[in-house]
Order: structure tokens, then C-alpha cells, then sequence
């Protein structure tokens, strides 16, 4: 009885105190900043040889920025997401891995930001935020570490950090050394339980926007270096009129650490496009080529890598594939201030030997895809494409799955706050 009695004593001795030290729940959430964002994406799948299906995924992000000191604040990051799939044979249902029906936990990050100045710190489990990672709001890469920038002046700042069991990275290993991307809507959830460094040099102004990084991820990248520049031809030449000029282009190598393969060569990627704006509709056109070497570049089909290619929906990304170069090219124009319609084709080229050798492409193929955006004000926005891919033949990679020409449509409403 005595035991029970301390122990009742304490539990209220302690529940007093957090009682005392507590804080109204107005002035808790008075200069707590949320924001966030809504998205529910309706799918429709029709392959040339397999089952039509479609999905919807859903979305909720909620990030609640609390200032704790003069220049620290503490984010919270919570997400959800359902992706639910029904195919048309045999009316199966199946899911995205370990998630069902009801809405789980995506992603959970909490980290500490400290500003002063020019430098800016996040430590804790953070968003990774760089061009080889997913930038995806629904499902961005993260892991636990610390990123830090300095703006030196003049335009010009450095970077730099270190991140552990990096979470959503597309890219499956197994064991060997040709890297597969994960099932464009499935890798949300995979883990690359490694050790990643990065280091970088960003530059902008008005004319020229130039960045460059360096990345070592223990035990499975030696390196991998990424450049990147957005050149303003106009203003670089001092020219003014009603024509807008902008050239872009990625370079990027890595090599594979000898615990993967010792034998590796280096993995090359380019990537460059030239964009006009005429009279209210921007036209682009470019080429990029990955070279004939086993290796990764970037970590994700989310990528700013990645978006700076094609903007065809299905394929867009060729940066990991083998002896593949691709010719794309985009029209988007403003109808009205809210309406927006996009074309956009890809043509990509893989070499026979290269789709031997890998689970990648395979076979040429050709992307199309039309796509109408529009704002329906500041906040909710609606989006539809159709995308069709056609595949010179199919064929089907180790995993038993079958690439071939396919239909795509997806429906998209967007609420950001």
C-alpha cells in the first residue's frame, strides 16, 4: 500500500509540473508558421499487352515552423499518402508496399534551424534537398544529419553536410553493380542506409545561375559531381527586346566505389536545352546522353536532374540509363492568365548491347504528351495530361515485367497553403 501510495504521489507531483510549466495553447500557436499542401491524382493505365488499371493517391503535407530563440526555429514535417490500385483483371485490388486503404505515415521529419546573417543550418532529421534528390513535396528524400550554407557575397555561397539512411531514393542496388529505378509510383518508402557527404558552390545573378556539387556515399559511390548552369543570352549581351533567350546545361560523372565494382569506369551524363519566348509561348528544345557505364547519377525520378529533361510525364529521366541519349522538345502557351496548355516529345535511343547488359530502356521509344494546367486561384490549382509512350518493341526486364507502348492519364487538384 505504501508503494502504491508513493507512486500515486509522484505521478501527481510530476502531472503538477507539467501543468506549471505549461503553455496556453494561444500563446503556443501564436507564432507557429503551417503550410503545406492537398493533392488527390486520379490515374488510368492502358498497356499494349497487360492489364489496364487505375489509382488514386492522395497526399496531405503539414509543416509547422515554430520559432523557440532568436534566429532557431524547430520544424515539424508530417505527411500521408494512399496510393490504391485496381486493375481490370480479375477485379484484384493491390497496394503500394506496407500501406492500404486508409491513408500511413509517409514521411516524419523534425530538425533544428539556426539563422544568422549569411549562414543557415538544419540539423536533425531533415528534407535533402539537391539536384540528385526528390524534390517531390508528397514524398522529398530525407534523412538524419546536418546541411549547412553560407552566403560569402556577391552572389556566391557554399554548402555542405552529411546525411545517414537517406529515405524515398529511386534507385534499387541489389547487391551488384547496375543500379534500377524503382516503379515510379512505389519507391516512396525505400531506404538507401548509407552514409552520403556533399559539398557545394552555388553562384547567381541576374544573367547567370551556376552551381556545382560533389557527393560520396560510403561503400557505394566514389564520387559523384554535378554542374549546372542557366545562361540569359540577352542580358549576357547586353541586348533588351521582346524576345527572351535561355540556355541550360548539366554536366555530370561518377564512379562506383570499389566495394560495388573495382573494375568501374566513369559514368558520364549530359544534358543541355535552349528555351524562347515569343509573343507569350515558350518553345525548348534539347539532348541529353548517358554514357556506356554501370553507375548512378542521380538518386531519384524527382529530381531537378531529372525535371531538367524532357517534360514528357512516362519517360523524361535517362541520366542512370546505359549508352542512351534522348531529343526532346516542349510548346507551352497562356491562354489566359489561368490556363495553360503544354506539348511536349521524347525520343529516346538505347543501343542494343547496352539493353542486354541492363534492366534499363531496352528498346527506343517515343513519348507524347499533352497536358492543360490551370489556376483556379493563388492557392487550388487542377491539372490533366495524356501521355503516350510507344515502344519500337516490348520485351521484359529480370523482374518479369513487361515494357511496352502504354496510355497514360492522370488528373490532378492541388491545394497549397
Amino acid at each position: 500500500k505504501m508503494l502504491k501510495k508513493l507512486s500515486l504521489a509522484a505521478l501527481v507531483a510530476m502531472g503538477s509540473m507539467s501543468l506549471a510549466n505549461a503553455t496556453p495553447l494561444t500563446e503556443a500557436i501564436k507564432n507557429v508558421n503551417l503550410s503545406g499542401m492537398l493533392r488527390i491524382r486520379f490515374y488510368n493505365e492502358k498497356p499494349e499487352n497487360g492489364n489496364n488499371w487505375t489509382a488514386w493517391r492522395t497526399n496531405a503535407v503539414f509543416i509547422f515552423k515554430v520559432p523557440v530563440a532568436e534566429n532557431i526555429n524547430f520544424v515539424f514535417r508530417n505527411s500521408t499518402q494512399t496510393f490504391l490500385k485496381h486493375t481490370e483483371s480479375g477485379d484484384t485490388i493491390t497496394y503500394n508496399p506496407g500501406q492500404g486503404v486508409d491513408s500511413t505515415m509517409s514521411n516524419n521529419l523534425l530538425f533544428m534551424n539556426y539563422h544568422q546573417d549569411g549562414f543557415n543550418a538544419i540539423a536533425g532529421k531533415i528534407p535533402v534537398a539537391t539536384p540528385i534528390t526528390s524534390v517531390d513535396p508528397a514524398t522529398p528524400t530525407h534523412g538524419a544529419g546536418a546541411i549547412a550554407t553560407y552566403s560569402v557575397g556577391n552572389g556566391f555561397t557554399v554548402a555542405g553536410g552529411f546525411v545517414t539512411a537517406m529515405k524515398n531514393v529511386a534507385v534499387n542496388w541489389n547487391g551488384g553493380a547496375t543500379p534500377t529505378k524503382a516503379d515510379n509510383y512505389h519507391y516512396t518508402g525505400s531506404v538507401l542506409n548509407k552514409d552520403t557527404y556533399v559539398v557545394a558552390g552555388i553562384y547567381g545573378n541576374d544573367a547567370v545561375k551556376a552551381q556545382a556539387w560533389y557527393f560520396h556515399v560510403e561503400n557505394l559511390l566514389k564520387y559523384d559531381v554535378i554542374a549546372s548552369a542557366d545562361l540569359d543570352l540577352l542580358k549576357l549581351a547586353n541586348m533588351q527586346n521582346d524576345y527572351d533567350v535561355q540556355f541550360h546545361v548539366d554536366y555530370a560523372a561518377s564512379e562506383l566505389d570499389d566495394a560495388v565494382d573495382p573494375n568501374a569506369d566513369t559514368k558520364n551524363f549530359w544534358n543541355v536545352n535552349v528555351k524562347g519566348t515569343v509573343a507569350g509561348a515558350d518553345l525548348r528544345v534539347g539532348y541529353a546522353y548517358s554514357s556506356d557505364d554501370d553507375g548512378a547519377i542521380d538518386l531519384s525520378i524527382d529530381s531537378p536532374l531529372a525535371y531538367s529533361q524532357a517534360k514528357t510525364q512516362q519517360y523524361y529521366d535517362i541520366a542512370d540509363e546505359r549508352d542512351c541519349d534522348m531529343i526532346y522538345a516542349d510548346a507551352s502557351y497562356n491562354f489566359t492568365p489561368a490556363l495553360k496548355g503544354t506539348l511536349a516529345y521524347a525520343h529516346v535511343d538505347t543501343s542494343d548491347d547496352a539493353a542486354k547488359r541492363s534492366d534499363n530502356l531496352g528498346s527506343d521509344l517515343n513519348d507524347y504528351t499533352v497536358q492543360v494546367d490551370y489556376a483556379y486561384n493563388k492557392k487550388l490549382s487542377f491539372q490533366a495530361y495524356y501521355d503516350y509512350a510507344d515502344f519500337d518493341k516490348s520485351w521484359t526486364d529480370s523482374n518479369g515485367k513487361i515494357h511496352d507502348s502504354n496510355s497514360e492519364v492522370r488528373l490532378q487538384a492541388l491545394y497549397k497553403f
